[in-house]
């Protein structure tokens, strides 16, 4: 991703070497999602030409792994769309949305709402500790208020989403 990825090249350059001396299986390129993890094995095979062993995986390939042999069922993305409309929908109802009250019923919002709340359940912030750093602010507050109801009714209905595994994983 761009934050934090200033060795973004220097590891790229690392794997074609270790790929040109054939030594694939000796390294594990992890990217966060399946639409990079196919440009970059693109990207490797046009430079190398002919290799064996790009060992190419994604963060959810990992989470998958470890959480396998367990049983969850998984919310995919218009499911955790729908989820957040309801949980929205009990929070206008039990007036505790002030800042997003009007905009909450749309669905813009409700698909924006779900990428937010993956991002920070990918750097695997919690919603508590998300409250606790998040400036205070109705902007900020809200979204750890919607976060933590989100999460506490997945935990009701025995859910789990796609950043949930990430959690599962670490456990």
């Amino acid at each position: 991703g761009p934050y934090n990825n200033n060795k973004k090249e220097e590891f790229f350059q690392k794997s074609i070497s270790y790929l040109r001396e054939n030594k694939g299986h000796k390294f594990y390129y992890i990217l966060p999602n399946g639409n990079l993890l196919v440009k970059y094995r693109k990207a490797m095979v046009d430079e190398v030409e002919k290799t064996l062993d790009i060992n190419l995986l994604t963060f959810d390939d990992i989470a998958d792994r470890l959480v396998e042999d367990n049983f969850y069922l998984f919310l995919d993305g218009d499911m955790k769309e729908a989820f957040l409309v309801q949980i929205l929908l009990k929070l206008r109802e039990e007036n505790k949305l002030k800042y997003y009250k009007n905009i909450s019923i749309k669905k813009g919002f409700v698909k924006i709402l779900s990428n937010i709340i993956g991002e920070i359940k990918q750097s695997l912030i919690t919603p508590e500790e998300y409250l606790s750093k998040c400036p205070k602010e109705p902007f900020y507050m809200e979204i750890g208020l919607i976060y933590r109801e989100y999460e506490n009714a997945l935990g009701e209905a025995g859910l789990i989403d796609r950043e949930g595994s990430f959690f599962k994983s670490l456990e």
